[in-house]
């Protein structure tokens, strides 16, 4: 009863969604459409990716609840395709996104001031 309270008041904006996910078909299709759209035009869909991390908790979650070994094993691969389709988005957002240098640098030398590792205000240096 403790864990049905845990999972009744942690709901997620996605429920809607996700309730009609029931088959292991469904979820698939729906992650792999997903994850399409996120990696077609990640600047603007990339807001969908908390909906892997919805669906991988609940799932999770209804592992833990399960008595049923045949239901448990198809959360298992639910479980499984969630976090495999996460880092498959990662991996193909990820190297078009450039760090820029100058503003590293400017935060390294703000933190580590040249000595020592400890910054120092404008009047220590004069």
């Amino acid at each position: 009863k403790k864990r049905e309270k845990e999972n009744s008041v942690s709901s997620s904006p996605f429920d809607s969604i996700l309730s009609k996910l029931g088959t292991l078909e469904s979820k698939r299709l729906f992650i792999a459409k997903t994850a399409e759209s996120i990696m077609a035009d990640p600047e603007r869909e990339l807001k969908k990716l908390e909906v892997f991390f919805a669906l991988y908790e609940r799932d999770r979650n209804a592992v833990l609840n399960t008595e049923s070994v045949a239901k448990k094993q198809i959360l298992i691969r639910s479980v499984g395709i969630c976090l495999l389709s996460i880092v498959a988005v990662l991996r193909d957002i990820v190297p078009g996104y450039r760090v820029n240098t100058s503003a590293v640098e400017a935060a390294e030398g703000q933190a580590g001031g040249g000595k020592g590792g400890r910054g120092m205000s404008k009047d220590v240096l004069k």
